[in-house]
C-alpha cells in the first residue's frame, strides 16, 4: 500500500503537494491534482487515520464497549449507534467484554490508546467499572454510559426499569396470578430496577414476596432454557414468569415447550426489551418495550455534544426513557391446572 512519500516520488512533486491534492486544497494546479489522485487510486493509497487524527486533534472515531455480541437487544443498539454516527461523519470502534468485568476495564484503556474521541459504555449486568469511569470524568473525556449510575457525575441514558418491572407484574396480578417467578440479573450489587418494580407490584396487591421465586440467570438464551428446570421444581409451582430480558425469555419459552408446559395455558411469560425475534415466535412474547432507537440516538447526541463543546463534559445529562407494556400471546389468566399448583 502506497504512502504519501511514494505518491510524491511517483508524481515528481513534494509531499506537501500530494497532501494538498488529497485533501482538496484549492491552491493546486488542476492537472497536478488529477495526476496525483489517479496515482493514489492506481497504487491503492489509504490514509493513515491515526496520523491524521494526531494532526487534527481528533480521529472522528467513537469507542463502544458492550458486554457480549449474542444479545439481540445489544445488536439493535449497535446498529442504531453505528448508523447515527455514520450520518454525523464518525466511525465506530467496537470492544466486546465477553461478560468479563476485567475485560470491560481493559477495553476502556484499549480504546483510549486507539485515540477514540469519546466512549459509550454498555456495562456488564449493570456492574459499572466505577474507578475507570471516575478517571474518565476527572480527565473530562467525553463519556456516556447506558444505565443509571449513582454517585458519579457522568452522563447516562436508561429506561425506567423499575416502572417497566412494576407494569409487567401488575398486569399479571390483575389477571389473577399470585405465584409469579422473576428471573433476574446474576449480580450481587444493588437490586436491578426490574426486581424493585417486581417487589413493589407484589406489595401493592398484598402478595407476599418469596425469595424462592426469584432466580438469578446469566444473560443467554441457553441459560434461560436451563433455568426452567429450577422454576418447575418450585412448590407450589409459579403460574407466571417475569424475565429480565427477551433474550433469556426466549430460552425460557423453549425450555417450557421442551418440558411439555403449554404457554400461556399452563404458564404465562413476560420478557423485557421488545426485540424483533420476540414477535416472531410460535407464541409471540408479551414484553416491556424499551425504545431502543431513541435511547441509542440520545447517547450519540450527548456524546457528540461533549466532543464539540468541552463545557458540556462538566454538565452531565441523565436521560430516563419511559417503557411500554406490549401484550401478545404468551400471557393469559391462570388456568385450572395452574390454580391447582
Amino acid at each position: 500500500m502506497a504512502s504519501i512519500k511514494d505518491l510524491a516520488q511517483a508524481a515528481g512533486v513534494s509531499q506537501m503537494t500530494v497532501y494538498r491534492a488529497l485533501h482538496n486544497y484549492p491552491d493546486i494546479n488542476p492537472e497536478t491534482k488529477k495526476r496525483i489522485l489517479e496515482l493514489a487510486k492506481k497504487k491503492k493509497y489509504r490514509p493513515n487515520l491515526l496520523a491524521k487524527g494526531l494532526i487534527k486533534g481528533k480521529t472522528e472515531t467513537i469507542g463502544l464497549i458492550i458486554p457480549a455480541i449474542d444479545n439481540p437487544f445489544i445488536a439493535s443498539l449497535i446498529y442504531v449507534i453505528d448508523h447515527t454516527l455514520a450520518e454525523r461523519g464518525y466511525s465506530l470502534l467496537l470492544a466486546i467484554s465477553h461478560n468479563d468485568e476485567e475485560q470491560q476495564r481493559r477495553n476502556i484503556y484499549e480504546l483510549r490508546s486507539r485515540m477514540v474521541d469519546g466512549l459509550i459504555i454498555i456495562p456488564l449486568h449493570q456492574r459499572f467499572p466505577r474507578k475507570e469511569i471516575r478517571e474518565l470524568i476527572n480527565e473530562t473525556f467525553p463519556t456516556v454510559v447506558m444505565g443509571s449510575i449513582s454517585n458519579i457525575p457522568v452522563s447516562y441514558v436508561t429506561a425506567d426499569l423499575e416502572q417497566g418491572g412494576f407494569d409487567a407484574v401488575k398486569y399479571l396480578l390483575e389477571m389473577g396470578h399470585r405465584r409469579i417467578a422473576h428471573i433476574c440479573l446474576p449480580t450481587e450489587s444493588k437490586p436491578d430496577g426490574r426486581l424493585i418494580g417486581y417487589r413493589k407490584a407484589l406489595k401493592s396487591f398484598r402478595v407476599k414476596y418469596q425469595e424462592k421465586y426469584v432466580i438469578k440467570c446469566d444473560n443467554t438464551t441457553t441459560a434461560g432454557f436451563k433455568v426452567v428446570e429450577r422454576i418447575l421444581k418450585c412448590r407450589p409451582r409459579p403460574t407466571a414468569i417475569f424475565v429480565y430480558n427477551d433474550n433469556v425469555a426466549i430460552g425460557v419459552l423453549n425450555g417450557l415447550m421442551r418440558a411439555g408446559i403449554k404457554v400461556p395455558e399452563e404458564m404465562s411469560v413476560i420478557g423485557f426489551d421488545d426485540v424483533e425475534m420476540g414477535n416472531l415466535l410460535a407464541v409471540p412474547l408479551t414484553t416491556v418495550r424499551q425504545f431502543i432507537k431513541e435511547e441509542a440516538t440520545e447517547m450519540v447526541n450527548i456524546l457528540l455534544g461533549q466532543i464539540k463543546d468541552k463545557a458540556l463534559r462538566k454538565k452531565p445529562v441523565q436521560k430516563v426513557f419511559q417503557t411500554e407494556l406490549i401484550i401478545r400471546g404468551s400471557t393469559a389468566e391462570p388456568g385450572i391446572t395452574q390454580k391447582g399448583g
